[in-house]
């Protein structure tokens, strides 16, 4: 604003001022008004809220001045949208590439939004993270995906439970994990059977009489799912 009022353009200013700290702005500040005088009043603790929070106005120049500052010790960086905006994503990594031309960026593929409600095809949806990536977006994550889904098929089975019984978890779970391969099948492995059984081994030279996988009384929970792992679909 004042640089405006003194005629002065403004272009230089704006493209220095978003990877400076506040004492560097205030030095830039100064050469281009032409000296400490002519600047204004500011201070950034006046308007602190009263939980001790400095005030910002977001959006996509705030972000990307962010960016540009940590993009020399940042591995990638991101800024959160309000939507799925690839105009805004295209302002945002130019913006960021024009002071680090070597910036990496990452995606938060908004699980919390209703995509449906976005205003967009199936076709664009199924595109929008390929033109991501031309962007220069090379991780893009869901992150409540694990908590959606599982919270999903819980729900799903326990209604199918209650109705059906076992054949709900044998039909909608086990033969699912069967036919898909899903390692989870056999989730012995996957709560750490196999390592204490190799650890009792060695503790006990070998002569373990028991372990997780042993068939005591011909029955082993890890081996029956192994065989039904391996069987016809159809079985």
């Amino acid at each position: 604003m004042k640089l405006k009022e003194m005629g002065k353009p403004t272009e230089e200013w704006d493209e220095k001022s978003l990877t400076m700290g506040i004492h560097e702005m205030r030095l830039e500040a100064q050469r281009l008004l032409g000296g400490n005088e002519e600047l204004p009043y500011w201070s950034w603790d006046a308007p602190r809220t009263r939980e001790g929070f400095y005030r910002i106005q977001g959006g996509t120049k705030m972000c990307i001045s962010r960016s540009s500052s940590f993009a020399p010790y940042s591995d990638m960086t991101w800024m959160e949208a309000k939507k799925p905006d690839l105009a805004q994503a295209r302002e945002f990594t130019t913006g960021v590439k024009k002071a680090h031309s070597g910036a990496m960026f990452l995606y938060n593929v908004f699980p919390s939004l209703f995509w449906d409600k976005m205003g967009m095809s199936d076709e664009d949806i199924a595109d929008f993270q390929r033109k991501l990536g031309e962007l220069g977006f090379v991780f893009q994550f869901i992150p409540l995906a694990g908590f959606h889904v599982s919270g999903l098929h819980m729900d799903l089975l326990a209604k199918n439970y209650r109705k059906e019984d076992m054949l709900a978890y044998m039909r909608d779970v086990q033969r699912v994990e069967r036919d898909n391969g899903i390692e989870i099948l056999a989730h012995q492995k996957w709560s750490g059977a196999d390592y204490i059984d190799t650890a009792v081994s060695i503790v006990t030279g070998g002569s373990a009489a028991t372990t997780t996988t042993s068939r005591l009384a011909g029955i082993s929970t890890e081996r029956d799912l192994e065989e039904l792992a391996t069987a016809p679909a159809n079985s």
